[in-house]
Parts: structure tokens; C-alpha cells; sequence
């Protein structure tokens, strides 16, 4: 096994038991991300429901077509914006420092290449994870 992936598992279970019970229970309502009870079906239900319902309630709501992209469903952050939303939602305060700096270093500066047995490509630059 890798050293990436034990880091990665390591990283996983260090979000789920500590990084998610700190934040505040309004920014995960309508998460559905890294919930055992939650999945990408579960958000396309929910989203399907609460349209219905707006256009059912609301007598000023009429819908001739609706398109939607649903490929933010698996979207990507970039690691910089993830940092700075952690500051912001005061995550540094609630954690030991050597965490936070440990967190930053580890999705900072990283790449990624491809090893065949025809070779090795370039290293590229990872900037973003999936959420």
C-alpha cells in the first residue's frame, strides 16, 4: 500500500470524527457528501422534492422548462477556497494548529503523474479534490 493512500485514509477518518462534528449543523443540512445515510440519489430526490413543492405552494411560481446541471453534484474545491473557507468558519480556532498546518500542507504543492510500462508522464499540479 502506498503512503498516499494510508495518508488518504489517515485524512477521511480524521474529517468524519472531528472536522464534521465541528462545524455548525446549518452548514451540513444539505450536505450529502460522506453521510452513510445520504447519497447522490437521496440529493436529486430532495432537490426533485423541494422544486415540486415551490411550484405547488407559491402562486407566483410558474415553470415552462426547467434545465439543471446537476454536475456540481460532484464537483470539486479548490484546495486554496477550502482554506480559506476554514478560516472563516472559525475551524482554526476550534483546532490544534499543528492540524490546520498539517491539513494545508497536504493538499498544498501536490501532483499526480501517470506510470505505465511505456513510462511516466508529466507531473501535473493538483489544486482541486472532489467534495
Amino acid at each position: 500500500m502506498s503512503k498516499t493512500v494510508t495518508i488518504t485514509s489517515f485524512f477521511i477518518l480524521f474529517v468524519r470524527d472531528y472536522f464534521f462534528p465541528s462545524l455548525p449543523n446549518e452548514i451540513l443540512a444539505n450536505q450529502f457528501a460522506f453521510w452513510p445515510t445520504r447519497s447522490t440519489t437521496a440529493a436529486l430526490i430532495s432537490f426533485t422534492h423541494n422544486v415540486a413543492e415551490l411550484l405547488e405552494e407559491s402562486p407566483y411560481m410558474r415553470c415552462v422548462g426547467l434545465m439543471v446541471d446537476f454536475s456540481r453534484a460532484f464537483d470539486t474545491v479548490p484546495h486554496l477556497l477550502l482554506l480559506q473557507k476554514l478560516q472563516r468558519y472559525g475551524v482554526h480556532d476550534q483546532w490544534p494548529s499543528y492540524i490546520v498546518t498539517w491539513l494545508a500542507n497536504f493538499i498544498t504543492d501536490r501532483t499526480q503523474a501517470v506510470v505505465t510500462h511505456a513510462g511516466t508522464s508529466i507531473k501535473l499540479a493538483i489544486t482541486r479534490s472532489i467534495v
